[in-house]
């Protein structure tokens, strides 16, 4: 199977354009990378991809089929987001206040600002009381 692909350069040399590789040219190529190098391969994709390249399993089946990144790294933070305040504005704002501890002026002006987020980088228990008590007052919510 022949997939042609751009890579960039991973031998650490810096190039001016982007080559364009089929899938055994790209293996030959990882196979010639000396361990520093791999090192440094392994790190990029760590960093980018949130996967260990060195620590995946050898021999898998070519025809396996590949984990979702759903499942390699769960999502542990979540930002609510106020979407529409619905038709009830004084309950969204009061369940707002309620829920987040923000001033009346501060409710209104976030909930006259929808779609904006109320909560950012929170745990899912905390996002989904949020979004359970504005939604019951009206308002629609995005958990993301």
């Amino acid at each position: 199977m022949s997939v042609n692909m751009q890579c960039a350069a991973v031998d650490g040399r810096s190039h001016t354009g982007v080559t364009v590789m089929n899938t055994q040219e790209l293996v030959e190529t990882l196979r010639n990378l000396t361990l520093a190098q791999a090192a440094a391969l392994n790190a990029g994709l760590a960093e980018t991809l949130h996967i260990d390249a060195l620590g995946l399993q050898m021999g898998a089946s070519q025809h396996s089929a590949p984990t979702p990144v759903s499942q390699v790294c769960a999502q542990t933070e979540f930002d609510v987001e106020l979407t529409s305040m619905g038709p009830n504005k004084i309950a969204v704002i009061s369940a707002l206040r309620q829920a987040t501890g923000l001033a009346l002026g501060e409710a209104k002006a976030v909930v006259e600002a929808a779609p904006k987020l109320v909560r950012e980088a929170i745990s899912k228990e905390e996002a989904d009381a949020l979004r359970a008590k504005l939604e019951a007052a009206g308002a629609v919510i995005t958990v993301r």
